[in-house]
């Protein structure tokens, strides 16, 4: 970029690139992404974007070698400690450290790959975020977690939990499929059940809004008021996991509903998420907004219903109604920006067949 005038003519191709993608045109992005590329070759914002439309559209390999570029856009965890940067050397006997990166529903995707170094005849040490601690207690092969402030034992290697992926070579055929990869804490599965009850009723979890923070959640967060187009269905009962202030949005809901709302409970400290798990394992269903629900939900193998916006995340892939990363999950997609009335259309003739063959 040596001119003004090239840096605008750039800028507007990677600005169409971006109108692009968000409207699902994969091919045209990439294609208008590497024109850009072809210039000006260490734009990281561009090979960032490209990472997300390849990753999209199935293109694992070269997807996550783009998603490198994360680091220069300080999208990922790029902390430097005093030992080498784990790139595939032998394990056997050596220490390793996966330090988390992004979000909640992140670090449940991807904490899956830990089982593949122990594997390698790792040890293996897991700093997860706060509030993820005693959930992942429950990986197999007990490596260690620690979280913001616990001590760090030596080391050997280091490695960025999100570059696991690309290290393992994973395509959308070789997901990990070592589902569940985690699991609810038992004693407290039994707690929940007897809150819950044992009483008629399909019980259904929803959530439908994720971090008001995230600047994307008002595009994937569908709100309340499409679930309500479910409610009138008889034989359910619905159960708000929906925590923060949005979960008010279920007050406007009409009397006759059989509606609990959780938040109170499952606003539970650092143990959020291990309360959470032990209300899922009492459902028969979770529906939910692309938040950290249904990614938890999909990790302890429970039957979950994601509702995606038409710009969804690139981790749900394009096209499709289930996830290689979830076998328990199924996809209800917009047809249309701005069209929850037809994803939860669907939704609800989904429920029908369901309830029809119980």
């Amino acid at each position: 970029m040596n001119t003004r005038s090239e840096t605008m003519t750039l800028e507007q191709i990677f600005s169409k690139g971006s109108d692009e993608y968000t409207n699902g045109n994969l091919i045209a992005a990439e294609n208008l992404f590497r024109q850009v590329l072809q210039q000006c070759p260490d734009h990281p914002a561009v090979h960032f974007y490209l990472a997300q439309v390849l990753l999209a559209g199935g293109d694992y390999i070269q997807g996550w070698q783009e998603m490198a570029w994360r680091f220069k856009v300080k999208a990922g965890d790029n902390r430097q400690f005093n030992v080498p940067l784990w790139a595939g050397q032998p394990l056997m006997g050596k220490t390793v450290l996966v330090h988390a990166e992004q979000g909640f529903g992140d670090n449940i995707q991807f904490v899956r790959y830990v089982s593949l170094l122990m594997d390698q005849g790792a040890q293996v040490i897991v700093g997860c975020k706060s509030g993820l601690k005693r959930l992942f207690s429950s990986l197999p092969g007990s490596p260690r977690i620690i979280e913001p402030g616990d001590q760090v034992a030596a080391f050997d290697y280091h490695v960025p939990l999100m570059s696991l992926p690309e290290l393992f070579k994973t395509t959308v055929e070789t997901v990990p499929d070592n589902v569940p990869y985690l699991t609810a804490e038992p004693e407290l599965v039994k707690v929940w059940a007897e809150k819950l009850g044992q009483g008629d009723g399909f019980k259904i979890g929803i959530c439908w809004s994720g971090n008001p923070d995230y600047p994307m959640n008002p595009v994937r967060s569908s709100g309340f008021k499409p679930f309500e187009r479910l409610m009138d269905l008889p034989g359910l009962r619905f159960y708000g996991m929906q925590l923060g202030d949005v979960r008010k949005q279920a007050d406007s809901r009409p009397e006759s509903v059989d509606y609990h709302d959780l938040a109170d409970d499952l606003m539970d400290g650092s143990d959020a998420f291990v309360v959470d798990a032990a209300v899922m394992a009492n459902l028969d269903l979770v529906i939910s907004s692309d938040t950290a629900v249904p990614h938890l939900a999909g990790a302890l193998g429970c039957p979950v219903w994601c509702v995606l916006s038409h710009f969804a995340d690139w981790r749900w892939l394009k096209n499709r109604d289930d996830s290689p990363w979830y076998p328990s999950m199924r996809l209800f997609r917009q047809p249309e920006p701005d069209d929850w009335q037809s994803v939860f259309d669907d939704v609800r003739l989904a429920l029908q067949e369901k309830m029809s063959g119980l």
